[in-house]
């Protein structure tokens, strides 16, 4: 067994050659060449759902937090709500977010 930090993890994903882990406390972990390493939180909420989309992952959570983590850092986008998102998925380009109170995000 494998463990990087002590956090929840919620969600994860594949992107090329590497995996991405996310969770509580936004926690944000990646695993390439073997080895698992945390990447410096920008955010405390938690973090529910992950979908990659191209060379980009993003990351769905709570009070509308949305990240995108690319190969050399994580930003937060700017959402415009404090909903809580619990499940993101990507297809053809387009990514559709769902969460709190019916709230179904499109973005692409």
């Amino acid at each position: 067994m494998t463990s990087v930090g002590s956090a929840h993890l919620t969600s994860l994903t594949t992107r090329d050659d590497e995996i991405l882990a996310v969770g509580f406390d936004g926690t944000v972990a990646r695993r390439t060449g073997g080895r698992w390493h945390l990447l410096a939180p920008i955010t405390r909420e938690r973090l529910w759902s992950t979908a990659s989309l191209g060379d980009r992952v993003i990351a769905v959570g709570a009070r509308g937090t949305i990240l995108e983590i690319s190969r050399d850092r994580v930003r937060a986008l700017n959402a415009t709500m404090t909903t809580d998102l619990h499940a993101v998925s990507a297809a053809d380009g387009e990514l559709i977010a769902v969460g709190g109170a019916g709230v179904i995000l499109h973005a692409g």
